[in-house]
């Protein structure tokens, strides 16, 4: 679902269809009512919505339409679905990014779920450190990702760039050094490769 904002988000679900009272289930609990099903757009309605601006539930006749799309192009939120192996370090200097040794992970990964969660693993010798589940949305205009995790309303962004559908670079701009165990600003960014 992209939302106005250009905000992305994915979720997978089960679902049925009631071909007697043209209903369709979704999440196993809510009933919408199905207007128009063609080979190319499906309308349906609910008697709730969310107002994406103050996040208020409203209640009243609701209607989406939705449109096919080539499922053989997939926008920059799908292209992230999977896991994604940390490769390789870079710091901006001078204006050319040079590949960094400090910091580096033995292994480590990020994973984006189509049911929409995120979480990442490292371990650097026999210190291991996972985040997550955390939910997550992309913005391809912005070219940004959001993180929030389940339990809190704290939303951190990076902004990531994907090459092609198996190399992502991850940009930041705090990195930590082991070496003197500071915090050191800068341009930063990190290669992942997609399984």
């Amino acid at each position: 679902v992209t939302m106005a904002s250009h905000d992305t988000h994915t979720r997978s679900t089960t679902w049925m269809a009631n071909d007697t009272d043209n209903t369709m289930t979704l999440f196993k609990e809510y009933v919408y009512k199905v207007y128009r099903l063609t080979d190319d757009e499906l309308e349906f309605g609910y008697h709730l919505s969310t107002d994406m601006t103050t996040h208020e539930t409203l209640e009243g006749e609701f209607k989406w339409l939705f449109r096919r799309i080539d499922e053989g192009q997939k926008n920059f939120a799908e292209r992230l679905v999977g896991r994604w192996h940390f490769s390789k370090s870079y710091e901006k200097k001078e204006g050319e990014w040079k590949e960094i040794t400090y910091g580096i992970p033995d292994e480590g990964w990020h994973e984006y779920t189509e049911q929409g969660t995120f979480s990442t693993y490292s371990r650097q010798g026999d210190n291991e450190h996972t985040t997550g589940p955390m939910q997550w949305k992309a913005n391809a205009v912005t070219d940004t990702v959001s993180y929030k995790p389940l339990d809190s309303d704290k939303v951190s962004r990076v902004r990531i760039t994907l090459e092609d559908d198996r190399t992502m670079y991850v940009f930041y701009s705090v990195n930590f050094d082991p070496a003197t165990g500071e915090m050191r600003e800068g341009e930063y960014r990190d290669l992942l490769l997609k399984d």
